[in-house]
């Protein structure tokens, strides 16, 4: 008879001994400490996997089993697995919700412009990017002889660095 346990599923020894567990790797005798660890139990490809690694409620380290010595758990405690259940449908909900940010098209054909200060990327309530425009002033460069150094040092307030001719 071929193994009949999956991963996740509820297991409990056939002596009684044990009960409330989970299925956490399957694996071959080779993974086993009688079997001298040569195979690794998480990337096991054997096609004979006897060998049932369970995590029991409570415990933090998995034991390994033949898998005559267990079977199926119909037990109505179940505190352990409504919490595991909770936590994997969390993560989910976590993963359907978060969502990375798509990228803007328009920034690669604009580069130089956003890099340059011209353009500044934000972004609208919901998260989506968008380029908004800086509005440039279209005079020339100030000359030396325009600059308000006065202004340009602090010691006046004014709206201008040109001087006021």
């Amino acid at each position: 008879m071929a193994n009949p346990f999956n991963i996740k599923d509820r297991v409990k020894t056939t002596n009684g001994a044990r009960s409330n567990g989970r299925v956490y790797l399957i694996a071959c005798a080779l993974a086993t400490a009688a079997g001298g660890k040569t195979c690794d139990p998480k990337t096991c490809t054997d096609a004979t996997k006897d060998y049932v690694w369970v995590m029991w409620s409570g415990m933090q380290k998995a034991y390994s089993y033949h898998y005559t010595e267990l079977e199926r758990d119909v037990s109505p405690t179940e505190t352990v697995d409504i919490k595991d259940d909770y936590i994997e449908k969390a993560k989910q909900a976590i993963k359907d919700m978060v969502k990375p940010k798509p990228v803007e098209p328009e920034l690669g054909k604009d580069f130089w412009t956003a890099y340059n200060g011209f353009s500044k990327v934000k972004y609208d309530r919901n998260g989506r990017p968008f380029v908004k425009e800086i509005k440039q002033d279209e005079s020339p460069p100030l000359k030396t002889e325009e600059v308000d150094f006065e202004k340009y040092v602090g010691r006046v307030r004014s709206k201008t660095y040109r001087k006021d001719t």
